[in-house]
């Protein structure tokens, strides 16, 4: 509404409220004038509203009260208008701002039935941006991501606004409702207020809104610490221990860039590879490991993939290799990491820019460490270290054949014999492993046997291949029992290298192929499969991958091939070769299986003749590559059992010569004809995941003998489910709109618990469902792709009435999720009365109408109830006020729960009564957002005198939690948390105590403690002896955390201790310790105690805003702590010297101490404002030679830095910033004791001072007049990045005193110097002195604003360089022309090309 619109009384149909941005009189820099007349139209304007908060409620009253308006609003207009002719522009924004204010006060009276419309549509609206944020969260989630610090915040912010506004809404409607029926009297102040109040909600959640456009709401996870596989029994050798004693030497030397260990095939090089990450990441020589298997048949973009995932990252350059390598470079080099990267089984000459590792001269911080079979191929690579890896001597052999066979060292009988095995394996680990393995349990004339049989075996000689190895592995072959487990074993090698193979594709592989026709169901035949596979890892020749994963050992897989290239299984193994043609055999007529999936094939040949193929499996790498098949290719493959196709194109049509497969497999396929799908009469597995196809109901109903059916990633309709055969196993997407229930579903619209069976018989959909064993479905949703168990249902935006139809699938139900299910009031005995006693996992999400999961009030509650449950979550709960209602709870309810996960259910006032949640198997809990929660736990029952409980509770998290009081209520002393390993608690404001004295008296295995913004607390310990008694006789005052790692306490405005007054505890393990914005936190006696184990332990310790602990900090730095690695003090008085060195030496000592050495990495000093020197005494004898980052803010007393000698030692030094140090004149000051009292240019030629410096900043030092002399540049070669702003006198960035002869090396480059900001310095007259010639090859991002005084001449070189050089100003034409114009002292350069800067800056010429 603008100033002259006419005001309407009661006019709800006003257009939207509008969002103005208020600006005060000061944000226009107003004058004397300027100020009289806002005090003026200030004046009129309230006296006006004043007016309308006196108006009588009758309509010729508001009239005459309008017309008062409009006149002061016309004489306003006029005031303004002839200020305005006097040229005082500036009050004409002024005058419409007032008008324009008085209007929103009077609409605030008016239009309260607009205004409450604005605020629901707002609310609407950001509810939806609230889900699908939600909805990516979890989605993100799902894919091992962590969700963004400001979304999360976004998230808190929307919930609680959002709260906000529905309590507002309720007040609006009460106080609605106590007006006079009429209407004409409201009362004018709550209208006035709840108006202003509703409008400024609605302004804040349309802020919100626009605050909720997130580029990306999570992050990969970083996967460091992950430890390598490595064998749990793996024996150490002499040679193992030699190997890995001199590759870790090596790496630690600076020179080396990278290491080769070559060996035969099966000596060990990869396990010790992976011990050997492990073991640099323990000992901190490396910050991360990353790895990637190269293989025979290196395919670039899985190394990158694979290095990538190692990193926590994703490369979205999806489509050029040289992008993705560029990609992963900058993630290797734009970090201050070190990182070591192996590269596992080369067999070439790798070419690393290709991929994108760094090498040579760019490599920063990585290095490499390769494995080989050929010692030339490290000699190719160029390694600076080849290592061998030797094989194992006889004892050694022996030792581990014997362990592996399950020799005892007292069984001599076997020892003879088993030397001669043991010697035919010729040393080599994989050989002993794997005939071991297969000898186990076996008798002596087994094993003489198999010593005549090795000693005889005649093997081909192939290149790079140990004939003893492939005789022992083959020999391991032989000796597996039942042809089934050899086949199985011999199918493995049709997956690539290193390929992670899920035992499920065996499973459909092996009941295609028939092996399991003595099952009698598919249950029957994974059960199978599992023995034989066990047994193939039993023999080591199978490897454990993961969770229903295993791998094969690429000789392993070698000699699988090799044994499938003869016999009646014939195999064509060139899975993952990077293929893009059919491979060029003789003849195909032998083969029985074909294996090309992974591969790039650009066709398929037409008129292939397989007459004995039964299994083929072909697939693309990528998703967006399809393999087109031709509609005669099968024609020839009548034998065909087994068919995978992966990123295929075809017509079904095609598979009508192919009546035989039972398994057909067709993932992420384009796929036409489907009416041909009926004519596989014996099919068995079907599976159409991500396909795209029409309707297939039909078809699908002429296949008797199918089991299993997986159509995951395509939604199809309830009414298509009745149509499918009867299956054993089902995976799907089904489609159930709220609006089709009552056509899908014959159901009452009242859901009666009792009239569950009766109404369940009468569907089809609920027939179909009664008969499988193994299903993963999914409603109204295809997230996420593969459901976490075997039985899994998760039914999202339904009526209750609705999951009638899935009840067959209840009883034996492992996973349940509901998601916005709505006309549900409780899970037990609503949805089902049999308790739901299998289930594993419930999570329930959004579901408006619960109020209790088990309602016990009903005669229909089962006498067990959820006693397998391991896992409930409860997220968006809003109505539930109880797990469990009612009198008599089931039994064994909640018995085996494990993890409890609860947030933003907001009516639940406590979890449980109090035997629910002392369960003996809870581990983890969290609690996020749930306002009128007021306890967590309910202690144990104190007439049971004589127990004990033993609570496995590991993690506890408490968030948002505002009206939580306590989280353990009453008697705690019969209670024990000797598994709690990590408390976090955040913003519990009416919390006042952690734990009781006998509570924290268990806290064995406590390691992290983090307290966070719980505004009430005050203790983290109370004493509750006089609340329960006395403890026992053998209790004293002292309270050990002997596990005790991380401690951090922080904005705890009212926590006044640790532990009560008589007690005190000690931390004998403590490596992390935060304290901060606790004003009022002693812990003199908790520091006292610690002082030895601070000493020797402590590696990090930030202290701020906690003015009780200066003295006690103070006294532990001056201890010396020798393992401190970081360091933050801040806001704390009394802190006048940081560094005391003389409290370190005696007299006459200094001489015999020429440094003293510190392990600090990062220091951060903030607002100390009596900090007057940083070190005192002689500052030669102290060495912070690992010292990264250093930062200083607000000390105002501090006058300089460093002295010389101690900033020539810092040449770890990478990240230095200082700011509002108001006294600070020089950053280096001369040592007291130097021959000369200022700094001269020889000493800095001397010298190189932060060779590693990357970062600068320097803002409001008002006393600094220059940062560095000149010379010092010369050693900043990785400087990155230096912004210097703020700095009233600053003359120089680098400067000299003296007038000394430049000399001839007057040009210095920084090659690395990306960004340079000189910014608010009106004293700065150049950036280097005069006749120096200062080189920028690297800089893109280029700002000079508010620096009038600076004279230097900058300018762009053709070679992408900007050049520095000083001059004395020239005020003739001609020079003036070639510097930087006048008015680019506010010349703003920021971009990533240097075409931008060539745009601003004037060219280079050589004088």
């Amino acid at each position: 509404m603008g100033p002259s619109e006419p005001i309407t009384p009661f006019c709800e149909e006003t257009a939207p409220y509008k969002c103005f941005k208020i600006e005060t009189l000061e944000d226009h820099g107003k004058s004397a004038r300027r100020s009289q007349v806002g005090e003026y139209l200030v004046e009129a304007t309230v006296h006006q509203v004043r007016y309308l908060f006196g108006l009588n409620s009758t309509d010729d009253d508001l009239k005459n009260e309008e017309i008062n308006l409009k006149l002061a609003e016309d004489r306003v207009k006029q005031e303004v208008e002839r200020e305005k002719r006097n040229t005082k522009e500036t009050e004409k924004d002024i005058g419409e701002y007032l008008v324009e204010a008085t209007v929103h006060q009077v609409r605030y009276l008016f239009c309260l039935n607009s205004i409450v419309d604005d605020l629901q549509n707002e609310e609407i609206n950001l509810k939806l941006a609230e889900d699908r944020i939600k909805q990516e969260v979890e989605r993100e989630k799902r894919n091992t991501k962590v969700t963004e610090k400001d979304v999360e915040k976004w998230l808190v912010d929307v919930d609680n606004v959002v709260e906000e506004v529905e309590r507002l809404k309720e007040e609006i409607q009460v106080n609605k409702r106590s007006t006079r029926p009429n209407g004409w009297c409201p009362n004018w102040v709550w209208r006035y207020r709840l108006s202003r109040k509703a409008a400024k909600k609605t302004l804040v959640m349309a802020k919100l809104q626009v605050f909720g456009k997130f580029n990306r709401v999570a992050h990969l996870k970083p996967l460091q610490g992950i430890k390598l596989s490595a064998p749990r029994d793996f024996m150490s050798f002499e040679a193992t221990k030699l190997t890995s004693y001199q590759i870790i030497e090596a790496l630690k030397d600076e020179k080396t860039m990278m290491v080769g260990m070559y060996g035969t095939g099966g000596a060990g090089k990869t396990t010790l590879a992976n011990m050997i990450g492990n073991e640099v990441q323990e000992q901190k020589i490396f910050d991360e490991v990353v790895k990637a298997v190269v293989s025979q048949n290196p395919n670039l973009i899985n190394i990158q993939d694979q290095l990538a995932g190692s990193l926590g990252m994703t490369i979205q350059e999806k489509s050029s290799l040289e992008e993705r390598a560029k990609r992963l470079h900058l993630r290797f080099t734009d970090t201050t990491k070190k990182i070591l990267i192996i590269l596992d089984d080369v067999w070439a000459k790798l070419d690393l820019a290709t991929i994108g590792i760094p090498f040579g001269s760019d490599r920063k911080g990585c290095k490499i460490l390769l494995t080989t079979r050929r010692q030339h191929v490290c000699t190719a690579m160029g390694c600076q270290s080849r290592i061998s890896l030797n094989t194992l001597n006889e004892e050694e052999g022996l030792a581990l054949l014997k362990r592996h066979a399950g020799i005892g060292d007292g069984d001599f009988s076997m020892n003879d014999v088993a030397k001669e095995v043991a010697r035919e394996c010729k040393g080599l680990p994989l050989a002993i492993v794997s005939v071991g393995s297969a000898l186990k349990e076996k008798g002596i004339s087994e094993w003489k046997a198999v010593s005549q049989k090795l000693k005889h075996s005649k093997l081909v000689d192939v290149e790079d291949v140990d004939v003893d190895v492939y005789a022992c592995l083959k020999l391991s072959y032989d000796y597996l029992k039942g042809e089934n487990t050899k086949l199985v074993f011999l199918l493995c090698s049709l997956f690539p290298e290193d390929f992670k193979i899920e035992v499920e594709d065996l499973v459909r592989y092996g009941i295609g192929l028939g092996l399991f026709e003595d099952a009698d169901t598919i249950e029957d035949a994974r059960n199978e499969l599992q023995l034989l596979v066990n047994n193939l890892k039993d023999c080591c020749l199978l490897l454990d991958a993961g969770e229903q994963c295993v791998k094969m050992h690429d000789m392993v897989r070698d000699v699988a091939l090799w044994i499938a290239s003869t016999g009646s299984n014939v195999f064509m193994g060139k899975a993952g070769n990077g293929l893009t043609e059919w491979p060029k055999k003789d003849g195909l007529d032998h083969y029985t299986a074909i294996s090309l999936m992974k591969n790039n094939l650009k066709e398929l040949p037409t008129g292939l003749v397989c007459p004995k193929l039964e299994i083929l499996l072909l697939g693309s790498e990528s998703y967006d590559h399809f393999i087109v098949v031709p509609e005669q290719f099968f024609k020839e493959m009548k034998a065909l059992k087994v068919l995978k196709i992966t990123n295929g194109e075809l017509s079904l049509e095609s598979l009508e010569f192919s009546e035989n497969i039972r398994s057909l497999q067709l993932i992420n396929c384009r796929l036409r004809d489907m009416s041909s799908l009926g004519k596989l009469k014996r099919l068995r597995i079907l599976s159409l995941q991500d396909s795209s196809f029409g309707e297939i109901s039909e078809e699908l109903r002429n296949l008797g003998e199918l089991r299993v059916l997986d159509l995951r990633g395509t939604f199809i309709s309830l009414t298509m489910v009745e149509k499918f055969p009867p299956l054993e196993e089902f995976s799907g997407d089904i489609e159930l709109k709220i609006e089709q229930k009552s056509t899908e579903i014959n159901s009452e619209p009242c859901f009666r618990a009792d009239s569950l069976d009766e109404d369940a018989e009468c569907h089809p959909q609920a027939f179909f469902f009664s008969k499988l064993r193994r299903h993963q479905i999914k409603v109204n949703h295809d997230y996420p792709k593969n459901l976490s168990r075997s039985t899994a249902l998760r039914v999202s935006d339904i009526e209750a009435s609705s999951l009638i139809v899935f009840k067959p699938l209840y009883r034996n139900l492992q996973f349940f999720a509901l998601v916005n299910v709505m006309d549900c009031q409780n899970i037990v005995p609503s949805i089902d009365q049999g308790g739901f006693n299998e289930l594993d996992c419930l999570l329930l999400c959004d579901c408006k109408d619960l109020e209790c999961i088990i309602d016990a009030s009903q005669q229909l509650v089962p006498h067990t109830a959820f006693s397998n449950l391991t896992q409930l979550y409860l997220t968006g709960m809003n109505t539930l006020s109880e797990i469990y209602c009612g009198a008599n709870y089931p039994r064994q309810l909640l018995e085996n729960l494990e993890i409890l996960y609860v947030r933003r259910c907001q009516s639940i006032c406590r979890l449980s009564s109090a035997t629910l949640l002392q369960q003996q198997k809870l581990k983890k809990v969290e609690i996020w957002s749930c306002n009128k929660l007021q306890q967590v736990f309910q202690s144990y029952d104190d007439r049971q005198s004589d127990l004990v409980l033993l609570l496995c509770l590991a993690k506890l998290k408490l968030y948002d939690l505002w009206e939580l009081k306590w989280i353990w209520r009453q008697t705690t002393h019969r209670v024990s948390l000797q598994n709690l390993m990590d408390v976090e608690v955040t913003e519990c404001h009416s919390l006042r105590y952690i734990f009781s004295v006998s509570l924290a008296k268990s806290l064995v295995q406590l390691q992290t403690l983090k307290i966070r913004e719980c505004q009430s607390l005050e203790h983290i310990v109370f004493d509750d002896i006089d609340v329960e008694g006395n403890v026992s006789a053998g209790d004293k005052n002292v309270m050990a955390l002997p596990m005790l790692r991380k401690l951090e306490l922080e904005e705890l405005p009212k926590l006044i201790n640790f532990c009560p007054e008589k007690f005190y505890s000690t931390w004998p393990a403590l490596k992390h310790l935060t304290l901060e914005s606790c004003p009022n936190f002693a812990i003199g006696a908790e520091l006292e105690a610690n002082l030895d184990n601070f000493v020797e332990n402590l590696e990090f310790l930030y202290v701020v805003d906690c003015n009780q602990l200066s003295d006690a900090v103070l006294a532990v730095l001056k201890h010396g702590l020798k393992n401190l690695e970081h360091l933050k003090i801040g806001n704390l008085l009394g802190v006048q010297l940081f560094f005391q060195l003389g409290a370190t030496l005696s007299d006459g000592q200094e001489s015999k101490i020429s440094l003293l050495r510190s392990s600090l990495k990062d220091l951060t000093l903030e607002n100390l404002p009596e900090l007057e020197v940083l070190c005192k005494g002689p500052t030669h004898v102290l060495s912070l030679q690992n010292l990264t980052s250093l930062i200083l803010k607000d000390c105002n007393r501090l006058r300089h830095i460093f002295s010389s000698a101690l900033a020539r030692n810092l040449l770890q030094l990478k990240h230095f910033r200082i700011e509002h140090c108001k006294e600070l004149e020089q950053i280096i000051v001369e040592d007291e004791d130097e021959a000369h009292n200022q700094i001269s240019s020889s000493d800095h030629l001397q010298h190189v001072y932060f060779p590693n410096l990357i970062y600068i900043k320097v803002k409001e030092c008002n006393k600094l007049e220059r940062l560095f002399h000149v010379d010092i540049a010369r050693g900043l070669q990785k400087l990155r990045e230096l912004t210097v702003c703020d700095n009233m006198r600053l003359v120089e960035v680098f400067g000299q005193k003296d007038e000394a002869g430049i000399g001839n090396d007057y040009e210095i480059v920084l090659s690395e110097l990306w960004h340079l900001e000189l910014n608010g310095l009106p004293s700065l007259t150049n950036v280097c002195p005069m006749g120096y010639h200062f080189i920028f090859p690297s800089l893109r991002s280029f700002k000079v604003i508010d620096c009038p005084m600076i004279s230097t001449r900058f300018s762009a070189g053709q070679t992408d360089s900007v050049h520095a050089e000083a001059e004395e100003p020239q005020m003739d034409d001609e020079n003036v022309s070639a510097k930087v114009p006048l008015e680019c002292a506010s010349l703003v350069v920021d971009c990533v090309s240097f075409d931008k800067i060539q745009e601003v800056l004037p060219p280079y010429r050589e004088d």
